[in-house]
This record gives C-alpha cells, sequence and structure tokens, in this order.
C-alpha cells in the first residue's frame, strides 16, 4: 500500500502540472467553446479522482464495496479513453502535453498493478467502509481532493455553459469593433485590416524582454510564455469561437493561448487567461488603441489592485505603414514580467 500511494503522490503532481501548463494557459480549454465534451470528460474524470484521493487518504472499501471501487475505477479509465479520442478529433495536442499524457498513463499503470491486490484483500473483509488514517499520506491525499475539486467543479461550470452555447452561431465582428463601436472605423487601414473579423492569422517577429528574475522566468516557461530575449518569430491565429475570439500565439519558443470577448460596456473588452479573467479599458484616439486594465479575477474571485497584475497594451501604425503593437505584464512583488513588441501583418483570412 505504501509504494502504492507514492505512485499516486506522482500521478497527483503530473495531473496537476498537465492541468495549468497544458489545459489552462497553453491551449486555455475553459474558455473554448469548441472544447465542451471535453470539459465535461475532464469533470467526469475529477469527479471519480475525489472518490479516489479521499478513500487512499482515510478509507477501506471492505466486503462487497470492495467491488463498487473497482467499478469506479474502471469508469474513470473508459472516461480517460474517450477523452484521449476526443482530445485527438478536436484539437491538436503540443509534444509537452503527448509526452505527460503517456507519463500518467504509465504512473497509472504501476499505481494499478500495486492497489488491485489490496483491493482483492479488502474484498475478502467482512462488508463495511473503514476509517483507516494512513499518517503523512492522508494529509497529502486531502489536498490532491480539494485540488481535484477545484478543477472539477470549474471545468463541469465551463463545459455545461459552452454546451448550452453550442448552436449559437459564431459572431462576425470583431472583439475590437463591437467593443470600440464607431471609433474603430475611425482608425488606420491598418489597424482595421488586422482587426477586421475573426478568422485572420497574422505573422510577424517581435522583441521579447523576458523577468529578469529566475523565478520569474520559471514563471514565463510554466505559463508557456517566452522565456528568451531577443528577436522572435510570431504567429498569432484569431479563430472565432461563439461570442469570442480565440488568439492562438506561437513564438519560437512558447505557445499560448487566450481567449477575448467585448465586455458589453462601450470601450470594454475581457481576456480569459488561464484562471484569470482580466477586463481592459480600451482608449482608441490619435490613430492608436491603448489597453489599461481595469480589473482582474483569479478563478472567479475579484482580485484586489495590490494582488492583480499590472498589464498595458499598444496599437499604433508606424512611419511606414505597418501595424505595431507593445505589451508589458508586471506582477505584484515579482516586478516586470514579460514585454513584447514589434510588427503583425495578415497573411490569410
Amino acid at each position: 500500500m505504501e509504494w502504492a500511494l507514492a505512485i499516486l503522490g506522482i500521478q497527483g503532481v503530473l495531473g496537476a502540472y498537465d492541468n495549468f501548463r497544458n489545459h489552462e494557459f497553453q491551449a486555455g480549454l475553459p474558455h473554448r467553446q469548441s472544447q465542451w465534451l471535453e470539459l465535461l470528460l475532464h469533470a467526469v474524470r475529477e469527479g471519480l479522482y475525489c472518490v479516489l484521493f479521499p478513500t487512499m487518504a482515510w478509507l477501506e472499501w471492505r466486503g462487497w464495496l470492495a467491488g463498487v471501487l473497482a467499478a469506479l475505477i474502471v469508469a474513470e479509465l473508459v472516461v480517460t479513453c474517450w477523452d484521449f479520442v476526443e482530445e485527438d478529433r478536436t484539437r491538436t495536442l503540443s509534444a509537452n502535453e503527448r509526452v505527460l499524457h503517456t507519463l500518467l498513463t504509465l504512473n497509472y499503470g504501476a499505481f494499478l498493478a500495486l492497489f488491485v491486490p489490496v483491493l482483492v484483500q479488502w474484498g475478502t473483509m467482512p462488508a463495511e467502509l473503514a476509517v483507516v488514517p494512513r499518517g503523512m499520506w492522508s494529509w497529502l491525499m486531502t489536498v490532491y481532493s480539494l485540488g481535484v475539486l477545484v478543477f472539477g467543479v470549474r471545468e463541469l461550470v465551463a463545459g455545461l455553459a459552452h454546451w448550452r452555447r453550442r448552436n449559437g452561431a459564431a459572431s462576425t465582428q470583431s472583439v475590437h469593433r463591437r467593443a470600440l463601436g464607431g471609433r474603430f472605423d475611425a482608425m488606420p487601414a491598418p489597424i482595421r485590416l488586422v482587426h477586421a473579423a475573426p478568422g485572420v492569422t497574422l505573422s510577424g517577429s517581435v522583441e521579447v524582454s523576458p523577468a529578469p528574475t529566475l523565478a520569474g522566468r520559471w514563471l514565463l516557461g510554466f505559463m508557456g510564455l517566452p522565456r528568451l530575449a531577443g528577436s522572435h518569430s510570431l504567429v498569432v491565429r484569431v479563430l472565432a469561437d461563439g461570442d469570442g475570439e480565440l488568439w492562438e500565439r506561437r513564438f519560437a519558443d512558447a505557445t499560448f493561448a487566450s481567449r477575448f470577448q467585448a465586455a458589453g460596456v462601450p470601450e470594454q473588452a475581457r481576456e480569459y487567461f488561464g484562471p484569470f479573467r482580466l477586463d481592459y479599458q480600451l482608449a482608441a484616439e490619435n490613430g492608436e488603441i491603448r489597453w489599461s486594465l481595469v480589473g482582474a479575477r483569479l478563478f472567479g474571485v475579484p482580485l484586489p489592485k495590490a494582488l492583480a497584475p499590472e498589464v498595458t497594451a499598444r496599437e499604433w501604425v508606424a512611419d511606414d505603414g505597418a501595424y505595431r503593437m507593445k505589451a508589458q505584464v508586471s506582477l505584484p512583488g515579482l516586478g516586470p514580467l514579460l514585454g513584447y513588441g514589434g510588427s503583425l501583418a495578415p497573411i490569410s483570412s
């Protein structure tokens, strides 16, 4: 049992990394309307882990109850296989995510090889749900239980919301146009061309200024943001996604995604990035657009200004007629996290 607990402990770490690094930041899954079924499958699987982790923390399912636990484990395997099929059908997985899913599968197989004999032994005992503390493992598995509960609820809520909207027509107007209204039509042609409508792909190069500290660069790598200073190629795909736009940004050494939508308030837009929701005020004056952060939430909880990131962005047209942009992000306590800016142009629509 001790080895089974150790292997499951590794599974929890790998699963948390996969959720944050790949699902939240790189793919932006909770914000993608097209991934409603994958989100619901994840919610079901995390619900099953909400049974497994507390069991490994405190319980023994004895007698015929061992068969019930075995059935739940088989159900988890079926859901995971279904999830693999759904992922391959609807999106392209990064190399990091594919490797991690392989490691998770192998690790879970090792856990089952160690745990199944224990489960068989429980089945020979008189039927009862016995409380059996397991020292530090009990507290670690309890923490894991809370983690999968949070992610399970988050993905269930997002999946159901996207499912209800799945047959709605995608917006044909860009977020910029809806947020700025008539001010958008007064913008220079290069800006209007970049933000004409969802479906455009932009390409160009940018200068990247990552955090100067090791902790800051580690955080950039974890979130899928570029962590190497200097000139980078950048391809941005703007995809229609219900009433919003999914922006997939591919740098030379990093990929991340976020979702934009009009905030329902004139000259405001909203961005969803990982567990964050960022609300911006857009100022369209003198042929340029300036973005400033006016509110932030983490897992839906409003952040006080002292704990919120500082985000600014600017879009303008250079003297050579090219569309240019610049963005800067700073974090409280860490200082500058990432800055990048350069020139982009549409390559298809």
